[in-house]
């Protein structure tokens, strides 16, 4: 799984980005696990204490501390996206290197399962040679429908759908093409998710091509 650090600390509070901050500059300070060519870590070191100091003077300070503290923070902010974001490409999703940093991990969505597909039809289409082949439209959300079919003339039809000829339909039906009329071919299909999510395939269902 391809873990990363937040980059990106706009929405939060000041307290929250001083607390944050103070996290990643215990995290960072002498971590032999990073390097940084571009002094991304001093740079970001200096906008964590000048911004804490910013905040303390608000207590006592006037408008002229506010704007200070505004100005401090933006560019906290950017020594924050600088140095999480080298850390990204330097760890390398590496889940125990980015906890090492002390700034917060990025949510990771986690996939929906799809579900086996419903109302699944092979039908004749108008054109010789061709299939009809549709599907339900679930009610969740989907990466439209893979329908597979298997050549008979190519030899025996593989246990695996998955190494079957794939037709991608973004939606829920499609037509496939380019088959041979009389003859009987297998067909399934199954709902598409993420990339690299498994395809829950339907019952096969075999029909002969007309012309």
């Amino acid at each position: 799984m391809d873990y990363k650090l937040i980059s990106g600390y706009t929405n939060d509070t000041d307290t929250d980005l001083d607390t944050i901050s103070a996290s990643g500059t215990k995290g960072m300070t002498s971590n032999p696990n990073f390097k940084f060519l571009n002094s991304e870590d001093t740079n970001f070191f200096k906008a964590t204490s000048d911004f804490h100091t910013a905040r303390a003077v608000l207590a006592t300070g006037n408008s002229a501390s506010v704007t200070d503290k505004n100005n401090k923070r933006e560019i906290l902010e950017k020594a924050m996206t600088v140095i999480t974001l080298e850390c990204n490409v330097q760890a390398k999703g590496n889940l125990i290197l980015l906890q090492g940093t002390g700034f917060p991990l990025a949510k990771i969505g986690q996939p929906h399962t799809m579900g086996e597909v419903e109302n699944f039809k092979v039908a004749h289409s108008s054109v010789a040679g061709s299939m009809d082949v549709s599907v339900k439209t679930p009610t969740y959300s989907n990466h439209g429908t893979e329908f597979a079919f298997w050549k008979p003339e190519l030899g025996p039809t593989p246990v695996d759908i998955n190494n079957w000829f794939m037709k991608h339909c973004n939606g829920h039906s499609t037509t496939i093409s380019g088959l041979k009329p009389g003859v009987i071919y297998p067909f399934a299909a199954a709902y598409r998710g993420i990339d690299k999510a498994v395809l829950i395939w339907s019952a096969i269902v075999s029909k002969t091509v007309g012309d």
